[in-house]
Formats: C-alpha cells, sequence, structure tokens
C-alpha cells in the first residue's frame, strides 16, 4: 500500500481580479477594498469598504453579487432595500445563527442589520445601534453612541463590538437593542484588569469562543474571559 501523500495549504483566487465593482464569477468579479467577511450557509458575505456596499459570494459557484449598493455605492445613512439602504464605509461583518447579518458602519457610528435576500432587492437593512453621531453612550438602540466601530462577532444572543474610537469592548442585546459596556474605560492604553477597569488601544477586531473573547488591539491580542472575580 502506498504511502499517504503529502498534505499543504494549497492558495488560489476564489474571486476578485476585475474592475472594482464588477459583479461575475471567480476572478473576474472585481473588489475594492475589501473589509469584514461572515459566512451563512453557501453564501459568504464581505464588505467592500470604499464601495459602501455589502457583496455576496457563493462558495461554490463563485458568483459574486452586490446586495446593498447605497444606489451609486456613494456613502452616506439609509435604511431599507438593498438598492437603496447606504452605508459609510462598512467594515466587520458577523453573521447569526438563523442567518442575519450585522454590519459595523465604521463612518456612521451605527451597528446595523441586515436580512439579505437573494438579491439588493430582496435585501433589508435596518439600524440596530447607535445614533450616528460619535461618541459614548450606553442605552437602547439608536440613543447609544459609538465611536468608529470596526470588529464584530455574535454568539448567542449577543453582539460584541470593538469600538476602536471608545478604546471599548462594548455588548449589544440583540433582542432588546440594549448596549453596554464590557471592557476599557474609554482612555487607550494596555492596563490589564476586570472589565472597564482594564484599558484597551484602538480595539480593531473580535473574535468568540464560548465564554472568551480575543481582541486585537495595536501591537498586542487581549483576551477577555467571563468568570467569576477571584477564580
Amino acid at each position: 500500500m502506498p504511502p499517504p501523500k503529502p498534505k499543504a495549504w494549497h492558495v488560489t483566487t476564489f474571486a476578485g481580479g476585475g474592475p472594482a465593482g464588477t459583479d461575475d464569477i471567480g476572478p473576474a468579479a472585481g473588489f475594492a477594498f475589501l473589509f469584514g467577511i461572515a459566512q451563512s450557509g453557501d453564501t459568504l458575505y464581505v464588505t467592500d469598504f470604499t464601495r459602501h456596499s455589502l457583496r455576496t459570494v457563493h462558495t461554490t459557484t463563485a458568483r459574486v453579487g452586490t446586495i446593498v449598493t447605497g444606489g451609486t455605492a456613494a456613502a452616506g445613512h439609509r435604511n431599507g432595500s438593498g438598492t437603496s439602504a447606504q452605508f459609510n464605509f462598512p467594515a466587520g461583518a458577523a453573521a447569526a445563527a438563523e442567518g442575519t447579518l450585522y454590519v459595523a458602519d465604521f463612518r456612521n457610528h451605527r451597528i446595523r442589520e441586515v436580512s439579505a435576500g437573494a438579491n439588493a432587492s430582496a435585501t433589508q437593512v435596518s439600524t440596530l445601534a447607535g445614533s450616528g453621531t460619535p461618541g459614548h453612550a450606553n442605552g437602547a438602540g439608536t440613543t447609544a453612541r459609538f465611536d468608529g466601530p470596526r470588529g464584530i462577532a455574535v454568539s448567542d444572543g449577543t453582539l460584541y463590538v470593538a469600538d476602536s474610537g471608545n478604546h471599548r469592548i462594548r455588548a449589544i442585546d440583540i433582542a432588546t437593542k440594549t448596549v453596554r459596556d464590557i471592557a476599557g474605560d474609554g482612555t487607550a492604553g494596555s492596563t490589564n484588569g476586570i472589565g472597564t477597569a482594564a484599558r484597551l488601544d484602538d480595539p480593531t477586531d473580535i473574535v468568540v469562543s464560548g465564554n472568551t473573547l480575543y481582541v486585537t488591539s495595536r501591537s498586542l491580542i487581549r483576551k477577555l474571559e467571563y468568570r467569576e472575580v477571584g477564580s
């Protein structure tokens, strides 16, 4: 019996390389500047940062589509169908188990909720949280304030946000839209500690694994564990 063949990571271009903004298949499709990526079923959702758009890529066919276009890929803020809804530099993306998408709308200082359809006309965009004015405030929905949210992650009904300009990690209860601080005192730094007594510096992205969050913060990876105080 012959020995098994060695394995290695093979890198290919799955999609992209064509003119920016082009919907097509694989390398014929084109993006401008990709930022966030999330998967739900057989679809990848990617934020095309500088075109202010949300794009889709089918994982089998590599067909690329655009489901939030901003009309002419122009920056702005508008809720509604994907043909008219607008982002302003969409950054991180996360997909909940039931398929709803969430996007950190960086320069709109908002977290957007996307019910993705088969095309732009069937897609609906709303604002989950954030007033649109940069700053810091906890509260429900649009009474809360963010400052340049970038990375997001979702788990068990909670959306975690790397609120870069506020140097904080925020949590949103999706059911109530209530925003609260879970780490960072608002001052840039790298101090370890419990919750809002700790300091982070420009947190940019975040992943969740059970009761643990991992956050990129400048040259550091910060670890947030939800456990008993003193343990």
